[in-house]
């Protein structure tokens, strides 16, 4: 997979982006499925998101909304995680939106070759809609606060922004109010991020 380094150079300005830079140039062979190259990349799509810089986060979307579905992919947060920094991103058009959806919606509907497994996959939408992942998230967050845990606080008010627009991709519009809980979230969340507080993180 081509991970653009020098395309993305210019702009990686913060200590954090530089140091992600690095570790990325320093794998010999990107493989987007193996946890920690594709971390890497995450953590530096969410800084540029966090920073506002929009553009080269669509760098890779082409080859990441084409990976095949497998087994794995119920249970590969990263992969929607990334999808979610895409869907966020302004840049992100309406009929890229429509095939960020398409791959959730594919994993409801792919049987599964391993006995129990089936549920992860039939259920994929359902777990989601819970709110599950939110309210653990939330609970955490508020102790980071309390024990002033600044890298554990930066940590969850960003899956809390990841994990609401996974909720707002598969509700897909269907539940205005819910929605708009998840949209205010984000939009708390990112705002806490970019008060200059986790400055060293970003």
């Amino acid at each position: 997979m081509n991970i653009y380094l020098s395309e993305i150079a210019p702009f990686c300005t913060t200590d954090a982006e530089k140091r992600l830079w690095l570790r990325l140039k320093k794998i010999q062979k990107f493989r987007i499925k193996r946890h920690s190259d594709s971390f890497l990349l995450e953590s530096l799509l969410d800084s540029f998101h966090i920073e506002e810089k929009y553009e080269p986060i669509m760098y890779y979307y082409e080859e990441i909304i084409k990976l095949p579905l497998d087994e794995e992919f119920p249970l590969w947060d990263t992969f929607w995680d990334i999808l979610s920094v895409f869907y966020n991103n302004p840049l992100c058009t309406e009929a890229q939106k429509e095939a960020i959806f398409a791959r959730y919606k594919e994993v409801t509907q792919y049987t599964s070759s391993f006995e129990g497994a089936q549920d992860l996959f039939t259920n994929f939408f359902a777990n989601i809609l819970s709110l599950e992942a939110i309210k653990e998230r939330e609970q955490v967050l508020k102790k980071a606060v309390k024990e002033n845990d600044l890298l554990l606080e930066f940590s969850m008010r960003k899956s809390l922004i990841l994990r609401a627009t996974r909720v707002i991709i598969v509700n897909n519009g269907k539940d205005v109010a819910l929605q708009e809980q998840m949209q205010n979230l984000i939009e708390e969340q990112t705002q806490a991020l970019r008060s200059g507080k986790f400055e060293e993180y970003i």
